[in-house]
């Protein structure tokens, strides 16, 4: 559960990184 969950969010939040620099989701959620 929690592994798997901390690799899809840091892939999550790197994919947004890249593609929504304007911030449509907060990298320090």
């Amino acid at each position: 559960g929690s592994i798997a969950r901390h690799c899809l969010k840091q892939l999550e939040v790197l994919d947004i990184v890249e593609k929504d620099p304007k911030g449509g989701r907060r990298i320090t959620s």
